[in-house]
Protein backbone atom coordinates (compact mmCIF):
# COMPACT_ATOMS: atom_id res chain seq x y z
CA UNK A 1 0.00 0.00 0.00
CA UNK A 2 3.08 2.28 0.54
CA UNK A 3 4.33 1.43 -3.11
CA UNK A 4 0.90 2.67 -4.19
CA UNK A 5 1.46 6.23 -2.84
CA UNK A 6 -0.02 5.50 0.97
CA UNK A 7 0.91 7.05 4.26
CA UNK A 8 2.79 4.60 5.93
CA UNK A 9 0.50 4.85 9.27
CA UNK A 10 -2.88 5.04 6.94
CA UNK A 11 -1.03 1.84 5.14
CA UNK A 12 -0.29 0.05 8.61
CA UNK A 13 -4.04 0.17 10.04
CA UNK A 14 -5.71 -1.43 6.43
CA UNK A 15 -2.93 -3.33 6.78
CA UNK A 16 -3.99 -4.91 10.75
CA UNK A 17 -8.40 -4.48 9.61
CA UNK A 18 -7.68 -6.74 6.20
CA UNK A 19 -5.34 -9.29 9.07
CA UNK A 20 -8.23 -8.84 11.39
CA UNK A 21 -11.08 -9.50 9.28
CA UNK A 22 -9.00 -12.17 7.34
CA UNK A 23 -8.48 -14.10 10.07
CA UNK A 24 -11.68 -13.62 11.66
CA UNK A 25 -13.37 -15.06 8.80
CA UNK A 26 -10.68 -18.35 8.63
CA UNK A 27 -11.59 -18.87 12.10
CA UNK A 28 -15.02 -19.23 11.51
CA UNK A 29 -14.82 -21.59 8.81
CA UNK A 30 -12.77 -23.67 10.27
CA UNK A 31 -15.01 -23.75 13.60
CA UNK A 32 -18.26 -24.19 11.39
CA UNK A 33 -16.34 -26.98 9.26
CA UNK A 34 -16.15 -28.95 12.97
CA UNK A 35 -12.53 -28.08 13.17
CA UNK A 36 -11.43 -28.44 16.79
CA UNK A 37 -9.18 -25.27 18.24
CA UNK A 38 -8.98 -23.10 14.53
CA UNK A 39 -6.78 -21.12 15.84
CA UNK A 40 -3.77 -23.67 15.92
CA UNK A 41 -4.80 -24.10 12.11
CA UNK A 42 -4.32 -19.95 11.16
CA UNK A 43 -0.88 -18.17 11.15
CA UNK A 44 0.54 -14.25 10.34
CA UNK A 45 3.25 -13.06 8.66
CA UNK A 46 4.43 -12.34 11.78
CA UNK A 47 4.82 -15.31 13.04
CA UNK A 48 6.11 -17.24 9.95
CA UNK A 49 8.40 -14.48 9.51
CA UNK A 50 10.60 -15.60 12.39
CA UNK A 51 11.09 -19.11 11.48
CA UNK A 52 14.64 -20.15 10.63
CA UNK A 53 12.94 -22.13 7.33
CA UNK A 54 10.96 -19.24 6.27
CA UNK A 55 14.26 -16.95 6.67
CA UNK A 56 16.28 -19.81 4.54
CA UNK A 57 13.54 -19.61 1.67
CA UNK A 58 13.10 -16.00 1.14
CA UNK A 59 16.73 -15.95 1.05
CA UNK A 60 16.31 -18.38 -1.45
CA UNK A 61 13.48 -16.25 -3.06
CA UNK A 62 15.88 -13.21 -3.41
CA UNK A 63 18.32 -15.33 -5.35
CA UNK A 64 15.79 -16.32 -7.38
CA UNK A 65 14.42 -12.93 -8.30
CA UNK A 66 17.38 -11.62 -9.21
CA UNK A 67 19.23 -15.02 -11.05
CA UNK A 68 15.89 -16.11 -12.52
CA UNK A 69 14.27 -14.48 -15.40
CA UNK A 70 10.72 -16.12 -15.19
CA UNK A 71 10.56 -15.43 -11.27
CA UNK A 72 11.73 -12.17 -12.01
CA UNK A 73 8.67 -11.41 -14.43
CA UNK A 74 6.20 -13.31 -12.46
CA UNK A 75 7.29 -11.32 -9.08
CA UNK A 76 6.87 -7.96 -11.05
CA UNK A 77 3.71 -8.92 -12.58
CA UNK A 78 1.86 -9.77 -9.09
CA UNK A 79 3.68 -6.49 -7.36
CA UNK A 80 2.17 -4.31 -10.57
CA UNK A 81 -1.26 -6.18 -9.91
CA UNK A 82 -0.99 -5.47 -6.13
CA UNK A 83 -0.61 -2.02 -6.43
CA UNK A 84 -2.63 -1.30 -9.73
CA UNK A 85 -5.34 -2.51 -7.27
CA UNK A 86 -4.58 -0.23 -3.67
CA UNK A 87 -4.55 2.90 -6.71
CA UNK A 88 -8.03 1.86 -7.92
CA UNK A 89 -6.59 0.39 -11.76
CA UNK A 90 -4.43 3.17 -12.42
CA UNK A 91 -1.04 1.31 -13.71
CA UNK A 92 1.68 2.05 -11.57
CA UNK A 93 5.11 3.10 -12.76
CA UNK A 94 8.79 1.33 -12.22
CA UNK A 95 9.22 2.60 -8.61
CA UNK A 96 6.26 1.99 -7.27
CA UNK A 97 6.34 -1.94 -8.88
CA UNK A 98 10.19 -1.97 -7.30
CA UNK A 99 8.86 -0.84 -3.56
CA UNK A 100 5.94 -3.60 -4.08
CA UNK A 101 8.26 -6.63 -5.07
CA UNK A 102 8.90 -7.80 -1.59
CA UNK A 103 5.34 -8.68 -1.15
CA UNK A 104 5.60 -10.84 -3.69
CA UNK A 105 9.03 -12.49 -2.25
CA UNK A 106 7.16 -12.96 1.05
CA UNK A 107 4.45 -15.34 -0.36
CA UNK A 108 6.83 -17.69 -1.86
CA UNK A 109 7.67 -19.18 1.17
CA UNK A 110 4.36 -19.96 1.92
CA UNK A 111 3.26 -20.98 -1.30
CA UNK A 112 6.66 -23.26 -1.82
CA UNK A 113 7.22 -25.23 1.19
CA UNK A 114 3.79 -25.08 3.37
CA UNK A 115 4.69 -28.26 5.15
CA UNK A 116 8.42 -27.42 6.58
CA UNK A 117 7.10 -23.89 7.74
CA UNK A 118 3.52 -25.56 9.14
CA UNK A 119 5.49 -28.93 10.22
CA UNK A 120 3.19 -31.32 8.22
CA UNK A 121 3.44 -33.68 5.39
CA UNK A 122 1.41 -31.94 3.19
CA UNK A 123 0.37 -28.68 2.43
CA UNK A 124 -2.29 -26.67 -0.07
CA UNK A 125 -2.21 -23.41 -0.89
CA UNK A 126 -5.74 -22.62 -2.02
CA UNK A 127 -6.33 -19.24 -3.81
CA UNK A 128 -9.50 -17.81 -4.75
CA UNK A 129 -8.19 -17.22 -8.88
CA UNK A 130 -4.92 -18.42 -10.85
CA UNK A 131 -2.01 -16.43 -9.15
CA UNK A 132 0.38 -15.43 -11.82
CA UNK A 133 3.23 -15.77 -9.52
CA UNK A 134 3.06 -19.49 -9.85
CA UNK A 135 3.04 -20.06 -12.77
CA UNK A 136 6.73 -20.05 -13.65
CA UNK A 137 7.07 -22.64 -10.82
CA UNK A 138 3.76 -24.72 -11.90
CA UNK A 139 5.37 -24.64 -15.42
CA UNK A 140 8.77 -25.47 -15.05
CA UNK A 141 9.55 -22.29 -16.52
CA UNK A 142 12.00 -21.11 -13.16
CA UNK A 143 14.85 -22.43 -12.97
CA UNK A 144 15.95 -21.82 -9.55
CA UNK A 145 12.34 -21.91 -7.91
CA UNK A 146 10.62 -25.87 -6.94
CA UNK A 147 7.50 -26.44 -4.62
CA UNK A 148 8.63 -29.14 -1.83
CA UNK A 149 7.30 -32.53 -2.11
CA UNK A 150 4.45 -32.53 -0.14
CA UNK A 151 3.48 -29.10 -1.79
CA UNK A 152 0.12 -28.46 -3.80
CA UNK A 153 -2.29 -25.80 -4.97
CA UNK A 154 -5.43 -25.17 -5.67
CA UNK A 155 -8.21 -22.73 -7.57
CA UNK A 156 -11.45 -22.28 -5.97
CA UNK A 157 -14.07 -20.54 -7.02
CA UNK A 158 -17.69 -19.84 -6.42
CA UNK A 159 -19.86 -21.74 -8.83
CA UNK A 160 -23.29 -19.74 -10.00
CA UNK A 161 -26.29 -21.80 -9.36
CA UNK A 162 -27.39 -21.81 -13.05
CA UNK A 163 -23.88 -23.18 -13.87
CA UNK A 164 -23.74 -27.05 -14.26
CA UNK A 165 -21.16 -29.00 -12.13
CA UNK A 166 -17.53 -29.02 -13.50
CA UNK A 167 -16.41 -32.16 -15.54
CA UNK A 168 -14.14 -34.39 -13.21
CA UNK A 169 -11.87 -34.10 -16.16
CA UNK A 170 -8.98 -31.25 -15.03
CA UNK A 171 -7.81 -30.18 -18.63
CA UNK A 172 -7.54 -26.56 -18.89
CA UNK A 173 -10.29 -24.85 -20.60
CA UNK A 174 -8.60 -23.25 -24.07
CA UNK A 175 -8.63 -19.71 -24.35
CA UNK A 176 -8.62 -19.50 -20.45
CA UNK A 177 -5.68 -18.54 -17.71
CA UNK A 178 -2.99 -20.90 -18.08
CA UNK A 179 -3.85 -23.04 -14.72
CA UNK A 180 -7.32 -22.59 -14.62
CA UNK A 181 -8.85 -25.91 -14.43
CA UNK A 182 -5.51 -27.75 -13.37
CA UNK A 183 -6.92 -28.19 -9.38
CA UNK A 184 -4.38 -29.38 -6.99
CA UNK A 185 -0.95 -28.97 -8.72
CA UNK A 186 2.20 -30.64 -7.15
CA UNK A 187 5.04 -30.43 -9.82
Amino acid sequence: MTAAGWPPERARRRGRRAVRVLRNSALRALDRSGVSVPERHVSSWTELACLPRYLQLREAMELAYHEDPAVRAACRRTAALAVQHAVGGQAPGPGQVDHAVPYALAELPVVLDGPALYGVETSVFVYHRPMDLLAPVITGEAVLLRSAPGQGYCVVTAQPPEVAPAPTDTAPVPGTHPLAGTGVVTP
